[in-house]
């Protein structure tokens, strides 16, 4: 008769996750992780309406199926979520997790998941996104859930389309708001009270070598966050002055006017400085786009760009 081996399971749980090591009699162990508990979706502070948005305007429900805006290989839109307890294991992607959603007429529509993420400076949420199944249409109220390692989620509520119409919530259902963490200790700012001439020095000589690797002579300026000027310098051979070319028309506000190349550094520094968060700067050429008047800019009967008028 063969003789069974004898399994030890040790499992350690830490933020809903468990290590669980499998040991055998032989000379072999297996370590492998699984979800303690089913994933959390968040939703608002008062009701079981998820805490949602769309992926790239960042605009809330009800949402369109369609964006008016392709920014991905379809104009489907994309929605993105955010849960609790759920974090991928090192080697899975997003089609780790699935989900679907059920409307009022109790059909359940499967939503192909994108991307899954930690959403920064907040540890205890990931966000999850979602592209919209192409059946779903003018909906309203949908259910939505997501799926990981066979463990399904709480649902929550979100419009498609328009607000209403949806099915009940589920028996018991109850608002699952997310955890408010404190913010983080501000860091270092980058003003002219600690950067120091050696420090402008050298972002400058990157600047520089940066320009010469690609063939270019420019002018680097380099700003604090509250656009003092710390330093420019104008390569050999670089332009003296820059004319302003945008999308406008010529004759209006700065369109075609020629300055020093040194100004249109700094202005074009302090823009950057000006829109950037949390260390990451928009490029002036994205800061010109969203305060146009249609967006993309140059095509008529298109919305404003998200700053426009601000």
């Amino acid at each position: 008769m063969a003789q069974s081996s004898k399994v030890i399971l040790l499992a350690t749980v830490l933020f809903g996750l468990a290590t669980l090591t499998l040991f055998d009699s032989g000379p072999h162990s297996t370590r492998v992780s699984a979800q303690a508990g089913p994933p959390v979706l968040v939703s608002q502070a008062e009701s079981t309406r998820a805490l949602a948005l769309e992926s790239v305007t960042e605009a809330r429900e009800p949402f369109q199926p369609t964006a008016p805006i392709s920014f991905g290989s379809d104009s489907r839109t994309r929605v993105m979520l955010f849960a609790m307890n759920l974090q991928l294991g090192p080697t899975e992607g997003p089609g780790a997790v699935t989900a679907d959603v059920e409307d009022g007429a109790h059909n359940i529509y499967p939503l192909t998941v994108e991307f899954v993420g930690p959403v920064p400076d907040q540890p205890w949420a990931t966000s999850v996104v979602v592209r919209l199944n192409d059946q779903l249409s003018d909906n309203g109220d949908v259910l939505v859930r997501l799926s990981y390692h066979g463990l399904s989620s709480n649902r929550v509520r979100m419009a498609i389309g328009h607000v209403g119409d949806g099915p009940p919530d589920d028996p018991g259902a109850v608002p699952t708001p997310g955890f408010s963490s404190p913010p983080p200790p501000p860091g270092p700012q980058a003003t002219a009270g600690n950067l120091s001439p050696t420090d402008v020095q050298t972002v400058i000589a990157q600047a520089v070598s940066a320009a010469a690797a690609l063939g270019h002579n420019v002018t680097v300026a380099v700003v604090d966050r509250e656009v003092n000027v710390l330093g420019v310098f104008r390569m050999t051979g670089g332009p003296t002055t820059t004319t302003i070319r945008s999308i406008g028309t010529a004759g209006h506000g700065l369109e075609g006017q020629v300055v020093p190349s040194e100004l249109a550094a700094i202005s074009k520094a302090g823009t950057a400085a000006l829109f950037s968060t949390t260390g990451n700067a928009f490029s002036t050429r994205t800061a010109g786009f969203i305060i146009q008047e249609h967006f993309p800019p140059g095509i008529d009967f298109r919305a404003g760009g998200p700053l426009y008028g601000v």
